[in-house]
């Protein structure tokens, strides 16, 4: 899974999953998605997802997003994708300062605006 197609693929799976498990007064994006090591195995790959959003953190209920996780896990063994996601909520503002530096340590990694 290198194409940026399928890293496409993958972003529409998590929004759609968003749209059905998150309140609409929370607004999310970017969505970044990106291929990892896993830190203890190095034989293992992730699928790192970073979910940026804008609102009321405490509208991020934690029984929804275990249940966000396990809903795109799901979705992308379906799609053929085996590498298990590994999720990240990221306050927009947190992103926005961050960002520099976050994306010198990511060069290669297409951010979708």
């Amino acid at each position: 899974m290198e194409d940026i197609d399928d890293l496409k693929e993958v972003r529409s799976i998590v929004k759609r999953e968003i749209a059905r498990t998150f309140p609409d007064d929370l607004e999310f994006g970017p969505i970044v998605v990106h291929h990892s090591d896993d830190d203890f195995d190095e034989e293992d790959h992730l699928l790192r997802i970073l979910l940026i959003f804008k609102g009321d953190q405490r509208r991020l209920d934690p029984s929804a997003m275990v249940s966000l996780l396990n809903n795109i896990h799901e979705e992308l063994l379906s799609s053929g994708v085996d590498e298990f996601p590994v999720t990240s909520f990221i306050e927009k503002s947190e992103w926005d300062r961050t960002f520099a530096k976050w994306r010198r340590r990511h060069p290669s990694v297409h951010v979708e605006t």
